[in-house]
Formats: C-alpha cells, structure tokens, sequence
C-alpha cells in the first residue's frame, strides 16, 4: 500500500548547498489523485495565470558561529536581504558558468545581495540528475522545458510596488531526462551564505507572503513547501512544512510530523500543515496571505524534543534561511505532474 518517498532539503557545504533525501511513506497512486475539471489543457492553461487578484543546512560552521549571540532587535521590524520582494535579482547557488546556472539581475541595488533560486531532482540520496547539485535542471530554457520562472509587477496592501514571482515545474507536457521516479524540489531562497539575510533568531522568526498555488497528478505527487533553516550547538536545523500537496506519504507518528532526519551534522524535520493546530493549510486556485510563526514552531519542535535545545538559550543560535516553493514526483517520465507556486509580499519580521 505504501512505498518509500524523498523529502528534499538544501545545506551549505563549503561554499555550495548539497540536496539530502530521506524516507517517508506514500499513498497508493491509485487513492487521493485529483484530476483538472476541464481535463489537462484546461489545467495547464489556468496554472500558467497570474494570481486571481492580477525561499541547504544552514551556514558551513564558520559562517553560522559568526552571527551567534549578536544582539536581536526587539519589536516588529524587517529582516532579510529584500523585505517584500522588491527587487528583480536572483541566482543560482553555483558560479556563473556551471551548468544550467540561471541568473537574472534586472534590480540588484545592494552588491552581493541576492536571491537564490535552487532545483534538486534526484531518485537517489544526492544523484542529481542530470546536472549538477542544485541545478539539476535548466531554468527558462530556450523553447521551454520543465521548469519556468516569471515575474510580473505587483502592488501591495499599502500601495508599495513589488513583484510576483512564478515558480512552475510541468512533468506533463515535458518529459524528465532521467526517466520515472524523480523527486524535483524548488525553491526560492534567501540564504545568509548565498547573499541574503540577515535573519532574527529562531525564536523570534516570522515569515509571511501571499500565495496562489495549484497541481495537477494524473501519475505523481506534489507538495507546497515553505522552509526554515538555523543553526546551533555545532550543528544545522532544518523544518519543512508542507501546506499543500497531493499523494505525499507519512513516515511519524505524531500528525504534524512526516519525517525526522537526526544525525552527527543535520536535524531535520518535515512538517504536515493538515495536522498542525491550528492547520496551516493554503487552498488550491485562491491568493491568500501566509503566516508562519517559525518563533513558535521551532520553540515547539524543542520542547517536544524533536529538535536539540540549544545549549546556553537561544543567543547563541542563528536563523541561516528561510524558503519557498514545491516538491514533485513523477511516476512516469511524462504526463505525470505540474505543481505552480506564485509569491508575492515575501516578508521575515522579528517579534
């Protein structure tokens, strides 16, 4: 009835990120899928539309001890290298050059600061296929391909100009290179060791954006992710919390955990937003505004144990990322999944 399942996570190694697998169950294929109401084309056409209303372990050791117990601004103000998402600047994780590195740097007002968009699709732990870690698939390819990327201006509640961002991984109408049973993650990143931050603490972290989000299974899995990663005690941390999907599996007992990963260098947990109380759901085809208390769950990860206290209190921790995006699998090379994410008003706040 089930088989074993990827959750997808990015960690800095050196001066890179590296893609980390790990297991959790899935539903039959045959049970949960869902399918367009006017068929295929009529999906496709709509996931390729604006909103309605018209993102890996933290830092290599030395870059995340540099910002423990630096003193945290109190009250509610703005953090990250881009609040709002107002500038129409990102890269790939890699150098300028490497394969299937994308780049777009329209407005990139601060030097060295940045977005980072990053794509991990591999069957097996760490096999990117075909390219290389974290840019395994090329992004706008000439005459199209699976992944896309678009931007279309945007004014927020208060009338302040900023940008929508599309992320959109279509398995439906483009075949994957590798065949069948790929798990392709991608996101949209500010990263402390990639031009972005910084970041309140862990326990003082929260990250809001609105979103519109779709999919569509006819032979795969999808699921919408939003993501935070620190550090302490020597050792990264890394949460995941899906808030939609379809035919993801569970690995955990407790309903708002799907998977834990713990070892000597990385803590890992994917969360179920269904399970959360209250539910972090987002609802298919609707804009609607996000708001992860990172403060509370991280501080709850803890007190169940789920995550390692950190040792002399949380000053002596570090917020290295926060992310966002969407996680497919195909079972077959094609006609098997499209999952499409729009963001927009991205913001991390401390409290």
């Amino acid at each position: 009835m089930s088989q074993l399942t990827v959750c997808q996570v990015l960690f800095l190694a050196a001066a890179s990120l590296w893609g980390c697998q790990s297991s959790s169950s899935v539903s039959d294929r045959g049970q949960g899928e869902h399918s367009p109401l006017d068929g295929p084309r009529g999906e496709l056409a709509r996931l390729d539309g604006p909103p309605r209303d018209g993102p890996r372990p933290g830092d290599t050791a030395r870059e995340a001890e540099s910002d423990l117990g630096k003193p945290d601004t109190t009250g509610p103000i703005s953090w990250g290298w881009d609040s709002n998402l107002t500038h129409r600047c990102l890269q790939s994780p890699g150098a300028p050059g490497t394969v299937n590195f994308y780049q777009e740097v329209v407005d990139c007002p601060v030097p060295g600061k940045r977005w980072t968009v990053a794509v991990q699709s591999e069957q097996s732990l760490g096999a990117s296929c075909p390219g290389p870690t974290n840019q395994s698939l090329p992004i706008n390819p000439a005459g199209g391909g699976i992944l896309g990327l678009g931007w279309l201006p945007h004014v927020d509640e208060l009338g302040r100009a900023n940008w929508s961002v599309n992320l959109k991984t279509d398995l439906s109408a483009h075949a994957h290179p590798c065949g069948a049973g790929h798990f392709t993650w991608y996101v949209l990143m500010d990263h402390t060791g990639h031009g972005g931050g910084p970041f309140p603490r862990p326990d003082r972290t929260v990250v809001s954006a609105t979103v519109n989000l779709n999919d569509f299974t006819p032979h795969g899995a999808t699921r919408f992710i939003v993501g935070w990663q620190g550090y302490w005690n020597g050792k990264a941390r890394s949460v995941e919390l899906t808030v939609q999907g379809a035919n993801w599996g569970d690995a955990h007992a407790d309903p708002d955990i799907v998977n834990v990963i713990n070892n000597a260098t990385l803590q890992f947990v994917h969360m179920d937003g269904q399970g959360m109380s209250p539910q972090r759901v987002v609802p298919r085809n609707v804009e609607t505004t996000l708001i992860i208390p990172w403060h509370q769950i991280v501080q709850d990860l803890v007190s169940r144990k789920i995550l390692d206290a950190p040792s002399g209190g949380w000053t002596q921790t570090s917020t290295t990322a926060i992310f966002i995006g969407h996680e497919t699998n195909n079972w077959q090379a094609s006609e098997s999944a499209i999952a499409s994410l729009w963001v927009t008003n991205l913001r991390v706040e401390s409290l």
